[in-house]
Parts: structure tokens; sequence; C-alpha cells
């Protein structure tokens, strides 16, 4: 919850220089804590954006930064080891429920739920409406 916390403040809009920096600190401060392999990428982005904030590099010029640090923070959350309720939220797919009602189309290389195939029985060349057209 900690670590939520911080990663809201630091993606909170309007904030000021000194604000966002004292916010990232703030937060690589928390991820420190895990001490974890996992975390010290997250931990030296988090530090080359403080760098360059305190540069005087502005926000907008970090979106690159921000989205892998973002990106990396995701995946942290997704992971259960460090957020115990991480499965609860994930999506469990019935597999075997789903194999009879997906194609692949020939064409495009998606899977496709069957009512976008035009029926022309167990053909591997099997396109959907989307090519066929």
């Amino acid at each position: 919850r900690e670590i939520k916390e911080a990663y809201e403040a630091v993606n909170k809009p309007g904030l000021t220089k000194d604000q966002s920096i004292d916010a990232l600190i703030h937060f690589k401060n928390i991820v420190h804590k895990q001490n974890c392999e996992f975390t010290y990428e997250l931990e030296d982005l988090i530090g080359q954006e403080i760098d360059l904030r305190r540069r005087g590099i502005r926000h907008s010029e970090l979106e690159g930064l921000r989205i892998r640090i973002n990106g990396i923070f995701m995946e942290h959350m997704h992971n259960p080891q460090f957020n115990p309720e991480a499965p609860k939220y994930m999506l469990v797919y019935n597999y075997k429920q789903m194999l009879g009602n997906i194609r692949m189309c020939y064409y495009c290389r998606k899977f496709k739920p069957m009512r976008f195939f035009v029926d022309e029985g167990e053909s591997p060349n099997r396109k959907c409406f989307e090519c066929k057209y």
C-alpha cells in the first residue's frame, strides 16, 4: 500500500520541480527497502529521472523514461511475490472451453471466435470476414 501511494504521488499532475523530486526520492527509498534484483532496475531509472529533473529537464521531455518506470512498476505489482493480492485481479482463462470456439485466420494470423469466419468446413486455410472481403 505504501509503495502504491508513493507511485501515485510521483504521477500526480501539477507538481512543481521540487515537489516532483521529493516524491521521486520518497518513491526510490520505498523501492530500495524491498532490496531484490527486480527492483534494482526500477531504482536506477528513478535515480536517472531525479538526476535529470535536478538538471532542469522538463517533465514532458522525460516521457520515455517515465513509460519505462511505469512498465517496470506494473510488472512488479503483478508479481505475486511482492503483491499477495495480485492473483485475485489476474484473468484466468479456461483454455479447454475456449479451444473449440476459436480459430486462427490464415491471412491476418489473428485468433478470433468462430462467428468471425465463413463456414468452409475444417479447411486449414480459413479466412475471417475481415480478410475475406
